[in-house]
């Protein structure tokens, strides 16, 4: 008997990319593709989810996700981004719990899905020039202070959500 009779499976053609997730097609084949074993299960359904749920009564926390070079952390961020972006996608999850958990985030976020480069342009420049074109691409106009001009963000970032929530939930 060979294995291929054993387990049948989609070859891997190339590491998966963030950017892959961005059509609604293409998350859901990332979606359907993505194995997941128990403990990913339990990290996402108790761990994850909960932290992104948008409700005011929880103690959401911030997420790192750390590990080695091809161990799928592009490939977990682009269904966790997808599935927090698009409805239905939980649907196409492979494990009937996770699925069921991601109810709770689906449809609501706007996702922008950035990697890192190397640059000399200041970090928190990059990511604001990044989300401002964005924000327009999504009928949002609205530009933050460049150079230091600010010294503290936060209002700058309130005030893009409202402009946000004015458009996108139209």
């Amino acid at each position: 008997m060979n294995y291929s009779e054993l387990f049948q499976f989609e070859p891997l053609e190339s590491a998966v990319q963030i950017h892959a997730a961005e059509g609604v097609n293409e998350a859901a084949q990332l979606v359907r593709t993505y194995v997941i074993s128990d403990e990913m299960a339990d990290r996402l359904t108790n761990v994850v989810f909960p932290n992104l749920c948008l409700d005011p009564s929880g103690e959401n926390k911030g997420l790192l996700i750390i590990g080695k070079h091809g161990t799928g952390k592009s490939h977990l961020m682009a269904i966790v981004s997808a599935l927090a972006e698009h409805k239905g996608l939980a649907e196409n999850v492979t494990n009937a719990d996770v699925a069921r958990a991601a109810v709770v985030i689906a449809d609501r976020f706007k996702v922008l899905r950035v990697e890192p480069g190397i640059s000399t342009t200041d970090l928190r420049d990059s990511v604001c020039r990044q989300l401002s074109s964005s924000l327009a691409r999504w009928g949002v106009s609205y530009t933050f202070p460049v150079g230091g001009k600010a010294l503290h963000y936060r209002v700058y970032f309130e005030q893009m959500m409202r402009e946000l929530q004015k458009v996108w939930r139209q």
